[in-house]
């Protein structure tokens, strides 16, 4: 893992206030607080950038973002909530490890995030289209659903707990 701050999160080298912590991730509250309540959410697996994780590793990234993103909705209440994954330093990537910022959104927050928009002819669009489709790996292979295991009938599970219902007396025969 190349060494930067993140990886020294990761590894708990350096003190931080974290938020939250599972398999694949950790999240700090930003040093940087670009506004209240902002999140930086770390893969901790070894990678630099967000196509250099595996597949599983992506979910399991974005899965705490989202939960990240729905505890600070019920925390700050905030107006809206954006999330940036940069990848490279010409996506904003400052730090060279896989993490997603995600921010709670307040009316006049002064945060900008503008870009020119072009207009493209639909034939381009297209092409485009096209050309990513080509180059689209394929869908993972899912494994086959697993079978669910089979409850032990209600006697056994009764005898297992130690509530054995008291055995029924057989009627005696007429002769």
């Amino acid at each position: 893992m190349p060494d930067n701050v993140f990886r020294q999160i990761v590894t708990g080298e350096i003190p931080v206030t974290r938020v939250y912590d599972d398999e694949f991730a950790v999240a700090v509250m930003d040093a940087g607080q670009v506004t209240q309540g902002h999140v930086v959410v770390i893969a901790k697996a070894s990678a630099v950038t967000l196509l250099d994780l595996e597949e599983s590793h992506v979910a399991g990234l974005f899965r705490a973002a989202h939960r990240i993103a729905r505890a600070l909705r019920e925390t700050f209440q905030p107006a809206g909530i954006t999330i940036i994954q940069p990848n490279g330093p010409a996506g904003w990537q400052t730090v060279p490890h896989v993490h997603i910022h995600v921010l709670p959104r307040y009316a006049k927050d002064g945060v900008t995030l503008a870009w020119d928009r072009g207009m493209p002819l639909a034939d381009d669009l297209d092409d485009l289209a096209k050309r990513i489709r080509a180059n689209m790996p394929a869908p993972p292979k899912e494994e086959p659903p697993r079978k669910k295991k089979r409850t032990a009938p209600k006697a056994a599970a009764d005898e297992a707990d130690g509530d054995t219902p008291a055995p029924k007396e057989k009627a005696a025969a007429a002769d």
